[in-house]
């Protein structure tokens, strides 16, 4: 799945027209609206992302990505409200009981509060994305827990949230020290966007049996290529 997520922009019908479109939206993002295009085309790659794809999802929809990015920007919203919520009351609880024991439980409880509440929150924008773009199904607790915790879903979580944001950071690190670099930031950047949303995509598809990849066996997608 690694390596899978590091290829699948490539060698597309439609990579050149998809990478150059995603890097003007990268670079207008300072003007808010291409905010939401990359945010529905996120969601469109998570939603249509398979392995036997010949095509990238398509980019130059403005009317369907932005509308899907507004709803993809309210479902983030609604889940960070929550957990600030949610730790606000477990910290308050703590802090003004004025009891030691009381702070210390309510810090410890916060850190798996925050992993169950970060896996519950990816693994319902997924599900949003999955069912066409129903805001309902992001949190519909039933459905994300037959997912969010299965060993495919957390591979892909530490492949996407961790892995390729580590190896990205080290890339516009490089590139930030050239002029050309910089030129191509925006890229790179649009392009580990698309690996992410490639690899919860197919995590899915695999939990729920749907992916069409024959030759993926379960030994493959818990294996990590480096």
């Amino acid at each position: 799945m690694f390596i899978e997520g590091l290829t699948y922009p490539f060698s597309k019908e439609n990579t050149v027209k998809t990478l150059g479109l995603g890097t003007l939206y990268t670079f207008g993002m300072i003007l808010i609206f291409p905010l939401f295009l990359l945010a529905g085309y996120y969601a469109h790659v998570v939603a249509k992302s398979s392995p036997t794809d010949e095509r990238l999802p398509d980019a130059g929809n403005i009317g369907a990505l932005f509308i899907d990015g507004l709803k993809m920007t309210a479902v983030t919203l609604v889940y960070g409200a929550g957990f600030v919520l949610g730790m606000g009351i477990l910290w308050g609880v703590g802090i003004y009981s004025e009891s030691g024991i009381l702070l210390l439980f309510a810090l410890l409880l916060s850190i798996p509060f925050a992993v169950v509440y970060y896996m519950v929150m990816l693994g319902g924008i997924v599900n949003f994305c999955k069912n066409d773009f129903r805001m309902i199904k992001a949190f519909d607790l039933d459905e994300i827990r037959e997912f969010a915790f299965t060993g495919k879903f957390t591979i892909a979580v530490l492949i996407a949230i961790f892995a390729y944001p580590l190896i990205e950071g080290m890339i516009l690190s490089f590139l930030s020290l050239t002029i050309i670099g910089l030129v191509v930031y925006p890229t790179v950047y649009f392009f580990f966007f698309i690996a992410m949303g490639y690899v919860f995509s197919v995590a899915y598809d695999d939990v729920h049996g749907t992916n069409t990849q024959e030759t993926d066996s379960e030994e493959d997608m818990y294996s990590v290529d480096y």
